[in-house]
């Protein structure tokens, strides 16, 4: 099973350095295996650092789809550069970059097998147009992908647009993948055929749709000084909000409607730390608006 993520973000274009360290950080990517020799590159690209091939072996899992890991951030800044000199349109404004997320379920792959999935998910949908970052995180207890994507195309400078950037199209890929690798699926909270209470009941150590609300709201709030600022962030992920009534009057129980989802999911349901109003108390104790992907591995998620 594989609960994924895919959203766009804007800001300024320094911030994609920060986060391709971010996601690239060996302490992270890195993993200690005990094997009679050195393994194959199983990933074209892969980084792989080893000893002398018996006993331990270290395997740094990341890699990059058109683009060189140690000079992502640049030749994304350069890709935008050339094709606003080309067309005359400005492409380093809107969207900057994609961020998104595969987590899998505990015990069930391994970071070899991981990774591989990561890679081929990219390849298959953007792979002949996009530079991505692939990286394999180790560190937590379930093994999880991140992807970072130029929101400009090297090949014709042009912006993914519509359904081939949602979070949907990512996940159903990630579903076929996960299919032919024998792994189970997860169904697609807009579906209806499991509710998000459902959910929630995962077994325990397993990421569920709940968590990845919860984790959305604490980037929000992390990366937000006002009331106002955090709602923005959360409408940036492609959430839906539903405050207020007809006549404008606050709801009792306001709600929030996730990417993809046909339905609003009331912040009560979350509990009593997702509570709006603990939320509002939360961002006023804010004095500095914080990166928000830190956040996503204090709360173990991806």
């Amino acid at each position: 099973m594989a609960v994924t993520s895919f959203k766009a973000f804007r800001g300024p274009l320094s911030r994609v350095r920060v986060i391709i360290d971010y996601v690239m950080n060996p302490e992270k990517t890195t993993e200690t295996v005990r094997e009679i020799k050195a393994a194959l590159h199983a990933v074209e690209g892969t980084v792989h650092r080893t000893t002398d091939g018996v006993g331990p072996e270290k395997r740094c899992y990341v890699t990059g789809i058109n683009c060189r890991t140690g000079t992502a951030a640049e030749q994304f800044r350069e890709t935008k550069d050339f094709w606003s000199r080309c067309t005359g349109t400005d492409k380093s404004s809107g969207v900057q970059y994609y961020h998104g997320f595969q987590s899998f379920a505990k015990g069930e792959v391994n970071a070899e097998t991981a990774h591989e999935i990561g890679v081929k998910l990219v390849e298959r949908l953007w792979g002949d147009r996009f530079e991505a970052i692939v990286a394999t995180h180790c560190n937590t207890n379930h093994y999880h992908n991140h992807f970072v994507m130029n929101s400009v195309s090297w090949k014709n400078g042009k912006k993914i647009r519509g359904r081939e950037r949602s979070s949907i199209r990512f996940g159903d890929e990630s579903n076929r993948l996960c299919r032919e690798y024998g792994l189970s699926t997860i169904e697609d909270p807009s579906g209806r055929k499991r509710s998000y209470a459902a959910v929630m009941d995962e077994k325990s150590g397993k990421p569920s749709y709940h968590s990845l609300i919860c984790g959305d709201i604490d980037r929000a709030a992390g990366a937000s000084m006002t009331e106002r600022e955090f709602y923005h962030e959360l409408e940036e992920m492609g959430y839906e909000l539903s405050l207020t009534s007809e006549n404008g009057r606050p709801l009792e129980r306001p709600a929030l409607k996730p990417p993809g989802a046909d339905y609003f999911v009331g912040f009560h349901r979350l509990g009593r730390e997702y509570i709006l109003d603990a939320i509002l108390e939360r961002i006023a104790g804010n004095y500095h608006r914080e990166v928000p992907f830190p956040e996503e591995e204090r709360n173990e998620l991806i």
